[in-house]
């Protein structure tokens, strides 16, 4: 994924002026916002998804929301016909090597102790892939997304074998099946 210069960032909260801080040599077109507010934020326009539709194809769009919220306004972006990594991305992954973490909630601290390395977080971005029980809660509709495990340059996982209480298509080896040529995988016990 290269990097664009003139961006649309969807979202106006904490994580949309985070990453408009970490990235101030970026042109920012407009906000997008499904909850508008305001006009503006610092001159540049906010718009309501139906307002910004006729430039959406035209510049790329970082998604700069929380983890959870990431999955509605990818929803939103599929039905519009952009495409994940193509069109739009995750502000975790923008300009940086796109990591996976796979597994229960034991992944979370593991996960947290790497996004607060800066030695970590100068090369990669974590993709927000949700654990495996609310995967499962949502009939694995994440892991059936080959985009998401063909742009992955670090997959790590807990070793997730063929026989375990979610289905086969979870194990890990299943998934690192599709990952793309060249991706480091590392794989930790259960802690």
């Amino acid at each position: 994924m290269s990097m664009m210069k003139k961006v649309l960032v969807w979202g106006t909260g904490v994580n949309a002026l985070d990453f408009v801080k970490g990235h101030r040599s970026l042109e920012i077109i407009a906000y997008i916002d499904n909850r508008k507010k305001d006009k503006e934020w610092g001159g540049i326009p906010i718009l309501l998804p139906q307002e910004a539709e006729n430039i959406l194809k035209r510049f790329f769009v970082v998604v700069a929301v929380s983890e959870h919220i990431y999955w509605e306004i990818k929803n939103q972006l599929n039905t519009l016909g952009l495409a994940e990594f193509s069109d739009y991305c995750f502000h975790g992954v923008y300009g940086k090597k796109v990591a996976i973490i796979y597994g229960n909630c034991h992944t979370g601290p593991i996960k947290e102790g790497l996004s607060i390395s800066r030695e970590f977080t100068k090369e990669y971005g974590f993709y927000p892939l949700r654990e495996i029980q609310k995967i499962k809660q949502l009939e694995g509709k994440e892991l059936k997304e080959e985009s998401i495990f063909r742009h992955c340059d670090l997959f790590l996982h807990q070793s997730i074998r063929k026989e375990n209480s979610y289905g086969e298509e979870y194990a890990s080896e299943n998934i690192i099946k599709r990952l793309k040529p060249g991706c480091r995988v590392v794989s930790f016990p259960n802690l």
